[in-house]
């Protein structure tokens, strides 16, 4: 989320970010969708690299993806990019349930 408000597109009249959150069988699913600045596509496969700037004038440590990164995978999913640059980000977050708990 802080990414999709960091990284808004100043010349677009309207700046938009959503966040959906559905279950689908035993797995939550998160997605963030903005109409920001986007990611370049030869960036991309690079981006949850640890202290990975996708630009000089990116802010932060670079450390932000890499972090959500690992935590998915920790707890047993995975994250997932779509982005067209000048266009918009998706971020997806598929994360199994936890035996035990209930929506």
């Amino acid at each position: 989320m802080s990414n999709a408000i960091k990284y808004i597109d100043p010349n677009k009249d309207q700046n938009l970010v959503s966040v959906q959150a559905e279950e689908v069988d035993s797995t939550l699913m998160i997605r963030v969708n903005d109409n920001g600045v986007g990611i370049e596509m030869d960036q991309l496969e690079n981006i949850f690299k640890m202290f990975y700037r996708a630009s000089q004038s990116a802010q932060g440590a670079g450390l932000g993806l890499y972090i959500a990164h690992e935590t998915a995978e920790k707890l047993g999913g995975k994250i997932m990019v779509e982005s067209e640059h000048k266009h918009g980000t998706t971020f997806t977050f598929m994360i199994p349930k936890s035996e035990g708990h209930s929506g």
